[in-house]
Order: structure tokens, then C-alpha cells, then sequence
């Protein structure tokens, strides 16, 4: 808590990021709703899987919170196509203005893949193998949640590779516990500045009487 509690956009952070892993979620659904999930393990395994996947996607979460899912729209990205994107569209035919934008928008996919590759690699700096292998399945899952959300819909289905999905699932769950554990922690840092405080405060007190 010392390191985040004035850090506030850090939690923000965390919020935003669920909302798109829920928003790519409940986008993947019909095709997540008949997966099988078999080729690993045994049969009893793939239907409890595929069980307990159905069990999210009808929870109330993902069928009721329509409000929360509205705080990010994935087609606002790389809106490279619209007047406001290239300059001096409004004076440019319309083939001309839509091969530049297009190829604007093409410009910021690849910025944005960059940007993924590029904390990869820092992440390979990372001495500690689990934290490496953890920040890493994360961020497949993250980059897993924005394909679906950016992809047609048609495509979902052919561009999934089960370690996305793997990867997608497992930050859903650190995410949420992570989100969980924000009141308890918040609760037990505020506890212990107040007894801080006390402790400092009664040390003064008791040494002001002593002299």
C-alpha cells in the first residue's frame, strides 16, 4: 500500500483493464458458449470447463451490467478512417481521404503491436522466473481480450489459439481477486496508519512527561 496508495491511477488502471477483459469476453461468447475444450486432459475435465465457462458468461455480471461495459469502445480505436484523424481530410476526395485514413489506421495497429512486443522484452529482464512467466501470461491475455475486440466478429472463432484463451481466462481471474482484495487492503492500511499515528503520538507524550 505504500507503493500505490497515492498512486490512484493505478487502480483506475486495473478497473479499465477488467472492463475490456469483460467487454472481450462477453463479444467472444456465443463462440466460448459451444466450445468443447477438448484436447487435454479427460472428458470429464473438458465438460466441467466447459460447464463453469457457461456459468460466467450467463452470470449476472456479464448479462446485466450493460453500463459498466460502455466505459471503453473498442471501435473508437485506430479510428484512423474519420475527418478528424488526417489532417486536411475535409479538402481531400472521398477515395483519397479513405486510402488515407486506412492507412493511418494501419500505422496505429502496428504502433500498438510495438508497444506490446516492446514490454515484452522487458519483461525478459525480469530475474525472477515466475514473476516473468506471470506478467507474461497476463499480457497475453490482455492482447488476447483486444483481438477479440477488435477482429469481426466471423474471425473470432479461426484466430483464437488455445493459449490465448488459457492466458485470457487466467488474468480475468487475477484481475478479479486483484479487485477483490482492494477494500480488505485498504481497510488494513488505514488501520495500521492509525495505529502508527498512535504509537508515534503516545512516544511523544511519554517523553514530554519524562523531561
Amino acid at each position: 500500500m505504500d507503493q500505490y496508495g497515492n498512486k490512484p491511477e493505478y487502480l483506475k488502471n486495473l478497473y479499465f483493464s477488467f472492463v475490456v477483459l469483460l467487454r472481450a469476453l462477453r463479444r467472444a461468447g456465443p463462440y466460448l458458449y459451444n466450445l468443447p475444450f477438448t484436447g487435454s486432459g479427460s472428458d470429464e475435465e473438458a465438460r466441467n470447463t466447459q460447464y463453469l465457462v457457461r456459468r460466467l458468461l450467463d452470470s449476472q455480471l456479464m448479462t446485466s451490467c450493460n453500463s459498466v461495459f460502455e466505459a471503453f469502445d473498442e471501435s473508437l480505436m485506430f479510428s484512423g478512417d474519420s475527418g478528424d484523424s488526417v489532417p486536411g481530410f475535409s479538402t481531400l476526395d472521398s477515395k483519397t481521404a479513405f486510402v488515407q485514413g486506412n492507412s493511418v489506421k494501419a500505422t496505429l495497429k502496428s504502433q500498438w503491436k510495438g508497444v506490446f512486443h516492446n514490454i515484452s522484452q522487458v519483461m525478459d529482464c525480469i530475474s525472477c522466473q515466475k514473476c516473468r512467466l506471470h506478467g507474461k501470461i497476463q499480457l497475453l491475455g490482455i492482447g488476447a481480450a483486444l483481438k477479440i475486440l477488435l477482429l469481426p466478429e466471423q474471425l473470432i472463432a479461426a484466430s483464437l489459439e488455445r493459449s490465448e484463451l488459457v492466458a485470457l481466462f487466467n488474468t480475468l481471474s487475477k484481475f478479479s481477486r486483484a479487485i477483490q482484495a482492494i477494500p480488505r487492503l485498504s481497510q488494513e492500511y488505514l488501520e495500521f496508519q492509525r495505529t502508527y499515528k498512535s504509537d508515534i503520538l503516545n512516544e511523544q507524550l511519554a517523553k514530554s512527561r519524562a523531561d
